[in-house]
């Protein structure tokens, strides 16, 4: 119902004739355009908690689907690589679904982008509380990651529980700080507003929680 609502809007403020689907694509028909230097943006569309509210392109997390994904992935790093040669990538960004939940491929998926292109920028990489744990947070830091964007979406339970997310308010200062401890970059977190119930005294005591935690930056959806 949410996903099927947001289509709507989306293509009511864009253009109706946009149906926002991934569709495949023959190797003749892509066209790249000749640059020295661009970003790039990898997807990595498992995730273990579906969130009802969600858009993007994700599937239930499903072992037997990552290796074969994975292996695609790379492919076409490399079919990109020789078509644009060495490039300049300006920054990465990993989003999803929930990258963290293939922490291990992540590694190999970054080795490959940076044997490939010429990676000047930073990496970012978007998760959940529930993923920040220990050795996911010391394996980030080991590739090379340098910001983080947490969906935190909310630090009342109340709002949490009607979105859905798989951990409760009492886990995201202790993610956060998880996070703070390593020293990346830059920390972001997400929180939504406009939710069924919620004031503007609900939203104003989200900000000022936040800064109080000393996030970087804050994204307000």
């Amino acid at each position: 119902m949410l996903f099927s609502l947001g289509s709507r809007i989306r293509k009511h403020l864009v253009d109706e004739k946009q149906d926002f689907t991934f569709y495949s694509a023959k190797e003749k028909e892509i066209k790249l355009p000749i640059s020295d230097k661009t970003d790039l943006y990898i997807h990595i569309p498992f995730c273990k908690s579906m969130c009802p509210y969600c858009p993007y392109n994700r599937i239930k997390y499903d072992k037997k689907k990552v290796d074969p994904y994975v292996k695609a992935l790379l492919n076409e790093i490399e079919i990109y690589g020789k078509r644009m040669g060495r490039v300049r990538i300006g920054s990465v960004y990993i989003g999803g679904g929930t990258p963290t939940n293939l922490i291990d491929e992540l590694a190999v998926i970054l080795k490959k982008i940076k044997g490939t292109f010429a990676v000047e920028g930073n990496i970012s990489l978007e998760t959940s509380v529930y993923d920040i744990t220990e050795y996911n947070v010391k394996m980030l830091k080991k590739m090379g990651v340098e910001q983080i964007s947490i969906g935190v979406q909310s630090f009342d339970d109340r709002f949490l529980r009607f979105l859905g997310r798989n951990y409760n308010t009492s886990d995201i200062v202790p993610a956060i700080n998880r996070v703070k401890s390593a020293k990346f970059k830059s920390l972001n977190i997400d929180l939504m507003f406009a939710l069924p119930g919620q004031r503007l005294s609900d939203v104003i005591g989200d900000l000022e929680k936040a800064v109080e935690l000393g996030i970087d930056q804050i994204t307000v959806y």
